[in-house]
């Protein structure tokens, strides 16, 4: 968590979309990560029902490819970065940073968000670094998944 009292703004380095992420977000999202086929389609149905305030932000590498993407979404006046992911290529260039940024600014801006959260695995640390240095204090709290025994079949998360 953080307060977004007294950023100054910035931002300008990253491209936002609104509403929706796009295919350029979407398929520079899933080359990042290397997400299968299968993981890339759970990822857009997700995205598609969000139902709150949110947007893209992409940020160009060194040749003009996106090399880092992130999203957020505000709600009660928190904005809540997610799926923070930078190309391995051009790791230490501050892209996600500059996404993050972005991402902080708008909602900011254009909905008076008044602070951001995020989730973050303990055991990365280059990532929990980037946050520290975007001024995110000491975890609010911990959580863990808890999993059935493994001869269990797992159960499909649908919706019809």
């Amino acid at each position: 968590w953080r307060s977004l009292a007294g950023d100054a703004g910035g931002g300008a380095a990253a491209d936002l979309a609104f509403g929706s992420a796009g295919e350029s977000w979407l398929a520079a999202k899933d080359r990042i990560t290397g997400a299968d086929a299968a993981d890339a389609a759970a990822r857009r149905k997700i995205l598609a029902r969000i139902a709150i305030p949110v947007a893209f932000a992409a940020v160009r590498g060194p040749g003009g490819d996106i090399g880092a993407v992130a999203y957020g979404a505000v709600m009660d006046g928190t904005l809540s970065l997610n799926m923070v992911a930078t190309d391995p290529a051009l790791r230490g260039r501050r892209l996600s940073e500059t996404a993050c940024r972005a991402l902080m600014a708008w909602a900011r801006r254009d909905h008076d968000a008044v602070s951001a959260c995020l989730q973050v695995v303990e055991a990365n640390a280059p990532a929990r670094r980037l946050y520290e240095r975007m001024g995110f204090s000491a975890p609010l709290y911990r959580y863990h998944y808890r999993l059935k025994d493994a001869a269990d079949p797992p159960v499909p998360l649908t919706r019809d």
